[in-house]
Order: C-alpha cells, then sequence, then structure tokens
C-alpha cells in the first residue's frame, strides 16, 4: 500500500532582482538610468526547470559498476551521486522520523548498471526512495516525497488532433500545434494499483480533454484528489493540461502523454509501448527477455533454491535478485528444495516449471529478473499500449476486448472484479494494464490474429450502412428511461423520419437498427452511463467505509 502523507502545497517562488554597482573613489556623474532585467515568463521558467531535471536524469543514466560491502548507506548514496556527476541533498529528518539510520551497512554487487538502477535496488530496501528536482538528486522517504507537489504543463493538442475521428471534433489547424512538452522528473518504481470502479472514464461526455485527463490518472500510480481523495489534480485548461503532483507521478503522466501521442498520431501500425519506462530501461528489459528464451539444461536433484539459481543464472548474461521479503512473507524458504530435469528447452519454460509447485514466478524490472511469489507478481501491473487498427472488424474494440479478457488468464476488473484493465484510446489504440505474464499472453494473441490474418479488408463494412443490434442498459437504469436518453443525446437527427432509426425497449434489452457509426455511439454513450452508476456507487461506499474507520485502499 502507497504510503501517502498530508497533501500540502509546495509552493516555490522565483525573484528577479537587479544588482547596483557602487564606483569607489571616482568622481561624482549623474548615474545612468537603471533598466531592471525583465522578469522571466513563467513558461521559461518551467522551460528551463524542466530542461535541468532532463540534464540530470541523462547523467544517473551512466553506467557504473556497484560493489559495496558492509558500506554505510549515506557513503553509498554520495558515491552514487557523485559518480554521476548530480548535485545529492538527503533528506535526514524524513529519515530519523520514520527511525531509518543513515549509516546502517548495506551489501550489494550491481555489474554494469545505470546510476538510477543502483538507487532503485538499494533505496526501497532500506524504506527510502528519490527523485530529481532542480537538478538536484533528493533522497528522503516515501511519505516525503508524496508530499511534494510541483505544477506542470503538458501540450496535449497533438493527441486530441488525433483522437478527432473518435470524437468527431471540428478540424484543427496543425499549425497552431506545438509540442508537448515532457518533464522527467523523477524515479520509476512502481507497485500495483487498486481502485473500487471497475469501469472509466465517466461523466466525459464529448470532451476529449477530459478523456485525456482521465486516461492520464486511471494509467498513472497517483493518488488524483478528484478519485482518491487525496492527493495531486488535473486541470484542462483549451490543449493544455496543469498538472500538479509529486515528481514521480509527473514523470508518469509525462510518459504517458508522450507515449499515447507518438501512437496516436503514427501513420503507420507500431510496436506495443510500454508506458513509465524510459527507452534504455525499456531495452535492458527487453534484452532479459530475449536471454529467457534461450536453451538450458538442468539436472537439480532437492538442489536448494538459491543454489539452484545461482548455478542457473551463471554465464546468462541475465542479472537475478530474489525478493527475499516476500518469500518470507509466504514462508518460502531460500533452501526450499528444488528437483527438475531439463535439456533443450527454454530457460523461461524450465523457471516455470520449476517455480509452479511452490508459488514461485518472477517479473522483469530495472534490467533484472526479480524472483517472487505469484501474490506479489499479480499486485504488480504495468501499462502497455497496444496500436491495433489492422485487427479491428468495423472499426469496433468490442470484440477484440471479449477475445483478450477471455482467452488470457486474467483476472479483469470487468469479468472478476479485480485486476486489470482494457479499454480504448481513440480510433486505433487499446491501453491495457496487467501483470507481465498477461501481457505476455496478449502480444502471443495479436501476433496469432495478424499471422493468420484474422481482419481483411471485407471485414470492414460502411459505417453508414443500417443493422440490427441490442444493446444492454447498465444497471440500474431504467430501460424506457434510457431509450429515450439515447434517442435525445446521441444522434438526435437520426430517428426521424422514413429512413431514420428504430429504438424499442424488450424487457431488459434495447433492440436498436441504426448506421454502424451510430451503434458505436450508443455503445461510448451506454458505457459512460455506466461509469457514472459505478462512480456514484464507489463514492457511497468509500463514504461507508470511511465512517465505519475501514481503511480504503489507494489505487
Amino acid at each position: 500500500m502507497r504510503c501517502c502523507g498530508s497533501w500540502k502545497p509546495f509552493v516555490t517562488f522565483v525573484v528577479a532582482a537587479g544588482a547596483l554597482s557602487a564606483v569607489i573613489g571616482m568622481a561624482y556623474t549623474e548615474p545612468a538610468a537603471v533598466v531592471p532585467p525583465a522578469a522571466a515568463k513563467p513558461e521559461a521558467v518551467h522551460a528551463e526547470a524542466v530542461e535541468a531535471e532532463r540534464s540530470a536524469r541523462e547523467r544517473l543514466r551512466r553506467r557504473v559498476t556497484v560493489r559495496y560491502e558492509q558500506r554505510p548507506l549515506r557513503e553509498a548514496v554520495e558515491d552514487l551521486a557523485k559518480r554521476a556527476g548530480v548535485n545529492l541533498w538527503i533528506e535526514e529528518a524524513a529519515f530519523e522520523g520514520e527511525g531509518i539510520a543513515l549509516d546502517d551497512p548495506i551489501d550489494i554487487d550491481l555489474p554494469d548498471v545505470m546510476v538510477e538502477t543502483a538507487l532503485e535496488i538499494i533505496l526501497p530496501d532500506v524504506g527510502a526512495t528519490w527523485f530529481v528536482h532542480d537538478e538536484i538528486l533528493r533522497v528522503t522517504t516515501p511519505a516525503k516525497a508524496e508530499d511534494f507537489l510541483v505544477t506542470r504543463t503538458y501540450d496535449v493538442r497533438r493527441l486530441v488532433e488525433a483522437m478527432k475521428p473518435w470524437f468527431e471534433l471540428e478540424e484543427i489547424d496543425w499549425r497552431t500545434t506545438v509540442p508537448i512538452q515532457i518533464g522527467l522528473v523523477g524515479g520509476f518504481g512502481h507497485t500495483g494499483v487498486y481502485r473500487f470502479s471497475s469501469t472509466w472514464p465517466r461523466g466525459i461526455g464529448d470532451d476529449p480533454s477530459r478523456y485525456v485527463v482521465d486516461v492520464v490518472m486511471h494509467e498513472t500510480s497517483g493518488p488524483w484528489l478528484d478519485w482518491d481523495g487525496i492527493g495531486g489534480r488535473i486541470t484542462p485548461y483549451g490543449s493544455l493540461l496543469f498538472v500538479r503532483a509529486n515528481p514521480r507521478v509527473q514523470e508518469e503522466v509525462a510518459t504517458v502523454i508522450d507515449g499515447l501521442t507518438r501512437l496516436a498520431t503514427a501513420e503507420k501500425p507500431m510496436k506495443p509501448l510500454r508506458l513509465w519506462l524510459p527507452d534504455g530501461l525499456a531495452e535492458e528489459n527487453d534484452k532479459v527477455r530475449a536471454a529467457l528464451e534461450r536453451p538450458v539444461a538442468v539436472d537439480w536433484k532437492a538442489k536448494p533454491l538459491d543454489e539452484a539459481l545461482a548455478a542457473f543464472f551463471k554465464d546468462s548474461g541475465i542479472g537475478h535478485r530474489i525478493d527475499r521479503g516476500a518469500l518470507q512473507e509466504d514462508d518460502i524458504p531460500l533452501d526450499t528444495p528444488i528437483t527438475l530435469q531439463r535439456r533443450g528447452v527454454s530457460r523461461r519454460e524450465t523457471l516455470e516449471a520449476a517455480f509452479e509447485p511452490h508459488g514461485l514466478t518472477w517479473i522483469v524490472e530495472h534490467g533484472f529478473l526479480i524472483v517472487t511469489t505469484d501474490v506479489v507478481q499479480c499486485a504488480k501491473l504495468s501499462t502497455i499500449v497496444y496500436d491495433v487498427r489492422d485487427l479491428l472488424i468495423d472499426g469496433d474494440f468490442t470484440p477484440l476486448f471479449d477475445l483478450i479478457e477471455n482467452e488470457t488468464y486474467g483476472p479483469w476488473i470487468s469479468n472478476d472484479g479485480v485486476g486489470g484493465s482494457v479499454v480504448s484510446f481513440g480510433p486505433r489504440l487499446l491501453i491495457v494494464r496487467q501483470t507481465q505474464g498477461v501481457h505476455e499472453e496478449i502480444a502471443e494473441l495479436l501476433e496469432l490474429l495478424r499471422e493468420k490474418r484474422a481482419v481483411t479488408a471485407a471485414d470492414q463494412s460502411d459505417p453508414d450502412e443500417m443493422v440490427t443490434r441490442f444493446h444492454r442498459p447498465p444497471s440500474p437504469a431504467d430501460p424506457a428511461e434510457t431509450v429515450a436518453a439515447i434517442r435525445e443525446f446521441v444522434a438526435p437527427g437520426s430517428w426521424e423520419g422514413a429512413d431514420g432509426g428504430r429504438i424499442r425497449a424488450v424487457g431488459d434489452v434495447l433492440a436498436v437498427r441504426q448506421t454502424r457509426r451510430v451503434h458505436r455511439r450508443i455503445e461510448r454513450f451506454l458505457a459512460r452511463l455506466a461509469a457514472e452508476f459505478q462512480f456514484q456507487r464507489d463514492r457511497e461506499l468509500t463514504r461507508e467505509l470511511l465512517q465505519q474507520g475501514v481503511p480504503v485502499p489507494v489505487r
């Protein structure tokens, strides 16, 4: 569970002052008029801050070999900052308040890693974290980091333009668009998130900016005041998003907006894009996954787990770590005997066979394979955006949603009440938040669809063709009221006349004859209506739990 402190605004004042020069020992002359320097424009100050932080982050990606034996935590952090060439500030008061001793020794051996990777591995183990602000590496506690709010602006005009076909927007003049502003200003250690609501976005109508806000909040760890009752906020203003959040969340926001924009504006289909991860780190993780596909031979007879892993990864090119805390939590000793014989199969299949009887699995993070438990893996959700423009039948996401949720292990919020989520974004992107294992299943499923050429040009029907479909109004909506609402708010001019659409409630089912285009708008309307009902139920449930003194899980 994320540690959230009291959310107090942190305000920085930028003051521009002139300087007077006195001439001593010279004859008096009438002083020339002093023209004070012009105050820096707010956007210029903001751009400089982002650029400074970006520069520091680049230095933190320098590769180093880290070998510390009984090295005090303070000295280890100072050494890493020095080797990266960045300024360092350790918030000692925060550590004292949490009872964390900076002179506690650490032991670690990390060959050829980025400095920020070393920080991400070392600091969480002692209850600490880090972020970058004002070109300074700040090391503090998670609670203090959550309280440190900064404001950034993001131009989402290009993203809104790419969504225009979905929202049927007015034309936007490309000459007035500007690149989105991206501020990579934090670390990247994230855990799974939880939320009561099972559907989203809620109550946004046909406002694409509001839709982008909901997507960004859903695909970042937050917390967000609008959804969780505490945390940061996002305020749309024209083509800008004003985001007030802590530095770690700001980085997530930047990567989500950047990734969606790159995919949504691409002329040709692109490869799946993992959000939150810098390109360099994503490449390192991909190298680990590729190495897992190489064949290996093992012959273990009741071999202790830690010894088996050490032998398994030796000379494999894969760095590995054991999540000792997770194994201890599930009472899985490091000397658990492993018995397995395999020859000529992939390292991935070998690990799966060895781990499954013991409730073990792995995740790939920071360029390492981390051995952990099924419980931890299921809580670690990551977001990947898939470009599925070539897989949609008649531009409809629903069959693909059903296929993914039915043919993968899950669990899914929509089917099981817990787990990951799958939603569409614009006319061709699929945003999936799930565990690494389920993402691998989805990748194989999409590859199979493309290999079998499941969708052909014949499947792309005329959007204006009249067809009959059946829809179900969301609970607890009254079917008759739903019919009236659809006629009033969804393509209102298309229901009249001899060639107009028809809609009738038959029990709890809506029988509708309309164009394919209008059917898709009806589906979106009903989905938003369902999301609003769910939001109201969630809010009432949250209020009841808080009144009863029950801790409410923050995403």
